[in-house]
């Protein structure tokens, strides 16, 4: 009896190491308000608060609202160029695939997704839900297509 108590107990121990030194192991997030600022941001942020509590990254904001939980989100996106290079976006397709996703940047012209670098992002947005609005940004140099909503219905370009 003794051992199998000890047996049962180093197992947890083990269980708690193998989640907190795992970083790829996180609670989805929770519908609601985030934020993404390529010069301010930092992907290691919770993304609840703009400035320095944003995320940095597009695709990693939009990676983190996909597999949240359902429900409205709303990305706010702050000024700047949203480009690959230079540590900032990956090089690959940004696909919407929650429904119910609001993304706002702070104007065109002031909040750029610029595929000029990209090898593989050819397409800026594809979206695959419904009820989706990206509205207050600038799409451009995109090989196929700035935005694309491949499925879904509702969906508003602003």
């Amino acid at each position: 009896m003794r051992k199998r108590l000890h047996f049962i107990v180093l197992c947890f121990f083990a269980l708690l190491i193998v989640i907190f030194s795992n970083p790829t192991i996180s609670a989805a997030i929770l519908s609601g308000i985030y934020y993404v600022d390529i010069d301010n941001g930092d992907d290691g942020n919770d993304g609840t608060s703009s400035g320095a509590g944003a995320w940095k990254t597009l695709h990693y904001a939009i990676n983190q609202i996909n597999s949240g939980s359902p429900g409205p989100y709303i990305l706010n996106v702050a000024s700047g160029t949203y480009i690959v290079g230079g540590g900032a976006e990956d090089d690959d397709l940004i696909d919407i695939d929650q429904d119910n996703v609001t993304i706002q940047g702070a104007g065109a012209g002031n909040t750029i997704i610029d595929g000029t670098s990209a090898a593989s992002w050819t397409t800026g947005i594809e979206i695959d839900a419904s009820n989706v609005i990206i509205k207050d940004l600038e799409v451009r140099n995109f090989g196929s297509y700035g935005i694309d909503i491949y499925s879904g219905t509702g969906n508003v370009i602003e």
